[in-house]
Protein backbone atom coordinates (compact mmCIF):
# COMPACT_ATOMS: atom_id res chain seq x y z
CA UNK A 1 0.00 0.00 0.00
CA UNK A 2 1.08 3.55 -0.82
CA UNK A 3 1.61 5.63 1.91
CA UNK A 4 0.77 9.61 1.42
CA UNK A 5 3.45 11.33 3.99
CA UNK A 6 1.94 14.94 3.29
CA UNK A 7 -1.63 13.94 4.37
CA UNK A 8 -2.40 16.96 6.95
CA UNK A 9 -3.29 15.54 10.35
CA UNK A 10 -6.90 17.48 11.96
CA UNK A 11 -8.16 17.56 15.65
CA UNK A 12 -11.38 16.22 16.71
CA UNK A 13 -13.29 19.00 14.91
CA UNK A 14 -11.65 18.40 11.91
CA UNK A 15 -9.45 21.52 11.83
CA UNK A 16 -6.00 21.11 10.57
CA UNK A 17 -3.54 20.69 13.65
CA UNK A 18 -1.32 23.43 13.09
CA UNK A 19 1.85 24.42 14.79
CA UNK A 20 2.49 27.80 16.98
CA UNK A 21 3.72 30.84 15.16
CA UNK A 22 6.98 31.11 15.90
CA UNK A 23 9.72 33.79 15.87
CA UNK A 24 13.02 33.50 14.11
CA UNK A 25 16.17 33.49 16.71
CA UNK A 26 18.05 35.22 13.76
CA UNK A 27 15.84 38.21 12.56
CA UNK A 28 13.12 38.20 15.47
CA UNK A 29 10.54 38.43 12.61
CA UNK A 30 7.32 35.68 12.95
CA UNK A 31 7.23 32.34 11.21
CA UNK A 32 3.48 31.66 10.30
CA UNK A 33 2.22 28.70 11.59
CA UNK A 34 2.29 25.63 9.51
CA UNK A 35 0.02 22.63 8.90
CA UNK A 36 1.34 19.40 10.06
CA UNK A 37 1.53 16.07 8.04
CA UNK A 38 1.96 12.82 8.34
CA UNK A 39 5.72 13.45 6.92
CA UNK A 40 6.59 16.09 10.30
CA UNK A 41 5.26 13.51 12.71
CA UNK A 42 6.57 10.37 11.35
CA UNK A 43 10.30 12.21 10.97
CA UNK A 44 9.92 13.97 14.49
CA UNK A 45 9.01 10.62 15.98
CA UNK A 46 12.31 8.40 14.86
CA UNK A 47 14.43 10.91 14.95
CA UNK A 48 13.82 11.88 19.09
CA UNK A 49 14.62 10.06 22.23
CA UNK A 50 13.25 10.13 25.49
CA UNK A 51 15.42 11.16 28.19
CA UNK A 52 16.00 7.74 29.93
CA UNK A 53 15.23 5.60 26.94
CA UNK A 54 17.86 3.13 26.39
CA UNK A 55 17.94 2.64 22.53
CA UNK A 56 20.79 0.18 20.64
CA UNK A 57 23.13 1.44 18.02
CA UNK A 58 21.23 -0.76 15.72
CA UNK A 59 17.52 0.75 16.18
CA UNK A 60 19.14 4.31 16.19
CA UNK A 61 20.28 3.54 12.60
CA UNK A 62 17.37 1.68 11.91
CA UNK A 63 14.94 4.69 12.75
CA UNK A 64 17.71 7.34 11.04
CA UNK A 65 17.77 5.27 7.54
CA UNK A 66 13.60 4.63 7.67
CA UNK A 67 13.60 8.88 8.88
CA UNK A 68 15.36 9.79 6.09
CA UNK A 69 13.54 8.16 3.24
CA UNK A 70 10.50 9.42 4.62
CA UNK A 71 11.71 12.89 4.98
CA UNK A 72 12.91 12.79 1.33
CA UNK A 73 9.64 11.68 -0.51
CA UNK A 74 6.22 12.29 -0.63
CA UNK A 75 4.55 8.73 -0.91
CA UNK A 76 6.10 5.78 0.53
CA UNK A 77 5.67 1.91 0.73
CA UNK A 78 6.83 0.34 4.20
CA UNK A 79 6.90 -2.82 5.24
CA UNK A 80 5.27 -4.03 8.16
CA UNK A 81 8.44 -3.91 10.37
CA UNK A 82 8.36 -0.03 9.35
CA UNK A 83 4.93 0.73 10.12
CA UNK A 84 5.64 -1.25 13.53
CA UNK A 85 8.84 0.76 13.89
CA UNK A 86 6.58 4.21 13.35
CA UNK A 87 3.56 3.51 15.88
CA UNK A 88 5.73 2.79 18.56
CA UNK A 89 7.57 5.58 18.11
CA UNK A 90 4.90 8.17 17.75
CA UNK A 91 2.79 6.27 20.62
CA UNK A 92 5.71 7.59 22.70
CA UNK A 93 5.95 11.28 21.79
CA UNK A 94 2.82 12.32 20.67
CA UNK A 95 -1.12 12.38 22.01
CA UNK A 96 -4.05 10.23 21.10
CA UNK A 97 -5.18 13.09 18.07
CA UNK A 98 -2.49 12.14 16.31
CA UNK A 99 -1.76 8.30 17.29
CA UNK A 100 -5.00 7.12 16.25
CA UNK A 101 -4.41 9.21 12.81
CA UNK A 102 -1.09 7.54 12.45
CA UNK A 103 -2.29 4.30 12.91
CA UNK A 104 -5.13 4.94 10.77
CA UNK A 105 -2.86 5.87 7.51
CA UNK A 106 -0.32 3.62 8.02
CA UNK A 107 -3.08 0.36 8.49
CA UNK A 108 -6.29 2.07 7.42
CA UNK A 109 -8.97 0.07 9.49
CA UNK A 110 -11.40 -2.72 7.19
Amino acid sequence: MIINLKTQLVDFKGQPIETDEQVCPVCRRPIAPTKTVLQDVLTNALGSQLQNEVVSGAEKLKQYRLGMRIGALDEIEMTAEEIVLCKSRVEKFYAAIVFGQVCDLLEPPK
